[in-house]
């Protein structure tokens, strides 16, 4: 608006902030209740890691880290808006958490790589420290210098504006794009080709194996497919084509795959018969652990009758 004095004034409104993951009232409940399942399912997922060490190995570990970091991220998504600087804290914690789960994902990604291409698997694959060092070091690199920007009253230096909307997100646009879709973009990407590479190996793999034919051969690859597809965080790509594509109805599908990929893990990687072998053995032992109470103590009892009346004699 122009004043009298040739000035300009020049109203602002974060709120009119311009958003990529926008959602109407239908999506927005739905991504709560899938995100509530989610983390039921990964805490699910936990547990089991926690309480059977055979599935602690690395595949194992790496899963922890990305069920823990998918659950402090979809968790921090239900926080109502605060005020002061903890909604600003807030939503830098929830850039770098995000940004953690597709690290994990890309560790994840090559450590199957490793696993299934004969060339890598030779070198061995990275012992687990050094993949949770990339998964805490490099979102920290991006949202530590973010903030310290933030925080700075400076003009010359960038600003995302951590928790002006809300206390999960920033409000620049360009903190969008630069700090965020392109490291997902490029993870994402690195995931494809980690993905591509791994299958082509399994297809190598299958096709010159004996023991495995035929409709046999097509259900591993199916379930294997679906195991490795479910960790790499490929539920995003259909956000990206929404959001810059303008297509609402792949926003439903956006959100009921990427608000329900604990469910999936918690699937692929859980509910296995491995896992069931475990159960079953631990459920057995417990069996057992209470036939042998209830016979000793039988035997306490039936001994200590025979001395009661052996002592009326």
């Amino acid at each position: 608006m122009l004043r009298n004095d040739s000035t300009a004034l020049v109203c602002y409104n974060p709120s009119m902030e311009l958003s990529f993951f926008t959602m109407d009232y239908i999506q927005s409940y739905l991504a709560w209740v899938c995100s509530g399942l989610s983390i039921l399912f990964l805490l699910v997922t936990l547990l089991f890691y926690v309480l059977y060490k055979e599935l602690r190995n690395l595949p194992g570990k790496l899963t922890m880290g990305l069920a823990a970091s998918l659950i402090l991220g979809q968790g921090l998504m239900f926080l109502p808006k605060f005020s002061g600087n903890v909604c600003q804290y807030l939503a830098a914690c929830t850039h770098f958490i995000w940004l953690s789960v597709f690290m994990w994902m890309s560790c994840q990604a090559y450590n199957m790589l490793v696993t299934f291409h004969p060339s890598l698997t030779r070198r061995g694959p990275c012992s687990f420290w050094i993949y949770f060092t990339l998964s805490v070091v490099i979102p920290g690199l991006i949202v530590i210098p973010l903030l310290v920007m933030d925080v700075i009253p400076e003009e010359r230096v960038m600003h995302v504006r951590y928790g002006v909307v809300s206390c999960t997100w920033m409000a620049d646009k360009d903190g969008y794009i630069y700090t965020f879709f392109v490291p997902v973009a490029l993870t994402l990407t690195f995931n494809i080709v980690c993905f591509s590479l791994t299958l082509y190996s399994i297809e190598i793999t299958m096709a010159t194996s004996e023991e495995v034919t035929g409709r046999k051969r097509d259900r591993q690859r199916c379930i294997i497919y679906i195991k490795l597809s479910s960790v790499m965080g490929f539920s995003w790509i259909f956000g990206f084509i929404a959001s810059f594509g303008d297509v609402p109805a792949l926003w439903y599908v956006y959100v009921i795959l990427n608000g329900l990929q604990g469910v999936f893990i918690f699937l692929s990687f859980s509910l296995n018969t491995r896992t069931r072998r475990l159960l079953t053995k631990r459920e057995s032992g417990y069996k057992f652990s209470s036939i042998f109470k209830t016979r000793s103590t039988g035997t306490t009892v039936t001994s200590s009758s025979t001395r009661s009346d052996q002592s009326k004699f």
